[in-house]
């Protein structure tokens, strides 16, 4: 496990983008790291990170509860692809 951040740094939105970001361009140790400082932060009862969803022509602002919810699963996912191995030959995933 990577060294975790300084509480003091911690902006959980901007950590939920970089992590996403990672994910995306497939930089998976670094989307790891995010997701397991989001997963401290959020487990010593941080709040959670604010983001938008789209749907279609519409986009939702994410907040609260279903925030908390989506990020420990995005984050419980990227830990755990992890662990098992990436598949390089998987599609690009997009965000």
């Amino acid at each position: 496990m990577a060294e975790l951040w300084n509480a003091q740094d911690m902006d959980p939105t901007e950590t939920f983008k970089a992590m996403m970001e990672a994910y995306s361009l497939g930089m998976y140790d670094e989307a790891t790291e995010h997701a397991e400082n989001l997963l401290a932060w959020l487990n010593r009862d941080g709040f959670a990170p604010r983001f938008n969803l789209a749907s279609g022509n519409q986009a939702f602002d994410i907040t609260g509860k279903l925030s908390r919810e989506i990020c420990f699963a995005a984050c419980r996912l990227i830990i755990s692809q992890n662990e098992v191995g990436f598949d390089p030959s998987a599609p690009t995933h997009s965000i």
